[in-house]
């Protein structure tokens, strides 16, 4: 199993026993009302952030990180929009079991990332202000309401080519690289760090645990609606948006195997086939007696007829 799909299983393990605690506890008031506002704000920014005027306005900021647009994809880089069609309704088993377990996870890292910014904008150093801050987790969702625009980019099948280094990536993903720090596991360990300064490591360790509860299931079933009524239709905007008015190209993505040359098999030699084949080398002597040259390994000299064994 992959570091990918084991963390995918804990967070959905952690969410169905926070949900379950949230349900038969006096917690639920809490997770309705802070679902609520969450759904509330999140449909506001998705439609703010999709509506032409404000996406035009985005649209012109964004061409300062990413390249042009260009006719060709294989010619050179720019931007394109990817082939393909943008879901029109997504449904329940897919906004439940997968859109709503991949995509809640991003949004409680951006959470993390604003609470390591208010600890040190804020200089909390007391207790209650610590505990505040950590309650202040059921409502994650209507503060990390930014993070519908960013799902709407990374949707919308606006994509980047780099001809140099042969690489297709989603305008949203060269975004998201920018807000590592606010929105990426460098967020966690920002907040962890301060957290260790301010506090010591018990703290460290267990208030990101306890913010983690509270707000895992208020984010996961707000992103649950959100993506099964309203995502799509807000992605769908800015597509046609990039179609329509900006007459991006549309690029065919082909996914090329890679042939990967076969390593020449080296020749192994046996020990026969290794060893060179040496001459026969013959020793001549002569007879002791007549001079005669006469072969190795013979007793008595072919001319003379004396013994040549040695007494």
């Amino acid at each position: 199993m992959g570091i990918m799909k084991l963390l995918k299983v804990l967070w959905a393990l952690l969410l169905v026993v926070v949900i379950f605690v949230y349900i038969y506890t006096s917690l639920r008031l809490y997770l309705f009302i802070a679902t609520s506002l969450g759904i509330l704000v999140w449909v506001l920014a998705g439609s703010f952030a999709s509506s032409r005027r404000v996406f035009k306005v985005w649209f012109k900021l964004l061409r300062i990180i990413v390249p042009k647009s260009r006719e060709h994809v294989e010619a050179e880089s720019g931007t394109f929009l990817a082939e393909g069609r943008i879901p029109e309704k997504v449904g329940w088993k897919e906004a439940l079991l997968d859109e709503g377990i991949n995509k809640s996870f991003l949004p409680v890292l951006l959470m993390f990332g604003i609470l390591q910014y208010v600890l040190k904008f804020q200089n909390i150093q007391s207790w209650d202000q610590l505990i505040n801050l950590s309650l202040s987790a059921f409502f994650s969702p209507v503060y990390v309401c930014p993070i519908t625009f960013l799902w709407a980019l990374l949707d919308s099948k606006w994509i980047e080519y780099d001809r140099k280094t042969n690489k297709v990536m989603r305008v949203g993903e060269h975004v998201l690289l920018y807000l590592r720090s606010i929105a990426g596991i460098s967020a966690l360990l920002g907040l962890i760090s301060v957290l260790y300064t301010s506090f010591g490591a018990g703290v460290a360790l267990l208030f990101p645990i306890l913010t983690l509860a509270i707000a895992s299931a208020p984010i996961y079933i707000t992103t649950v609606i959100y993506v099964k009524f309203f995502h799509y239709k807000y992605v769908k905007r800015i597509y046609q948006y990039l179609l329509l008015e900006k007459k991006l190209p549309i690029a065919r993505i082909q996914i090329v195997p890679v042939t990967v040359p076969q390593p020449s098999i080296p020749r192994i030699e046996t020990r026969e086939e290794n060893e060179v084949e040496k001459p026969t080398i013959v020793t001549y002597k002569f007879c002791p007696y007549c001079r005669a040259q006469i072969p190795p390994d013979v007793r008595f000299c072919p001319k003379c007829g004396s013994s040549l064994e040695v007494e």
